[in-house]
């Protein structure tokens, strides 16, 4: 079983720099990083229109959700197009570190990327994955899953961040000792 570690937010923090920053120190360290980040999507009048994922490290992305008639959940209508490419950009056998950044309320109740997050922890390949998780979703989805390596709750302060990717990076060697 792969491993997988845990940086926990709430809707207000902003889990986007915090994991700019944890990526590239990972990167600095020659972990070569794949998956996807969710970004919102604004309107003109800086209103939330929606969620695209983006590929990290190439600028691709592929709309995800957007307000609808028909919400799934929230009032957000999500695209099978857009999980299933990120799924594709997650499971990347480049890729030693898998970042899957919008763990939430729809994982929390079993669908969206919670597919891949299991498919991620079974594979049991040199990979270590980083979930990106809404602090109001990490108990159902964690009580799904084996318990993480690690995790730092958001906010914090810089040098936590830090830290945390440092700990990414020994978890990374320590999968491929274990290959």
């Amino acid at each position: 079983m792969a491993t997988w570690s845990a940086l926990v937010g709430a809707r207000r923090d902003d889990k986007a720099t915090a994991l700019g920053r944890v990526l590239a120190k990972v990167e600095e360290a020659g972990v070569r990083v794949g998956g996807f980040a969710q970004e919102r999507v604004l309107d003109a009048a800086g209103e939330t229109l929606g969620w695209d994922v983006v590929r990290i490290g190439a600028p691709v992305r592929q709309p995800l959700a957007r307000r609808g008639e028909q919400p799934d959940v929230c009032d957000y209508a999500f695209s099978a197009l857009g999980f299933e490419t990120a799924a594709a950009w997650a499971l990347d056998p480049r890729a030693e570190l898998v970042v899957v950044g919008g763990v939430g309320k729809l994982e929390a109740a079993g669908r969206g990327h919670s597919p891949l997050l299991l498919r991620l922890l079974e594979e049991g390949t040199h990979r270590h994955a980083l979930f990106c998780i809404r602090d109001t979703s990490l108990a159902a989805v964690a009580l799904s899953i084996p318990d993480p390596e690690s995790h730092l709750q958001l906010p914090c302060e810089p040098s936590q961040l830090d830290e945390f990717a440092d700990g990414l990076v020994e978890l990374v060697r320590a999968s491929h000792r274990r290959a």
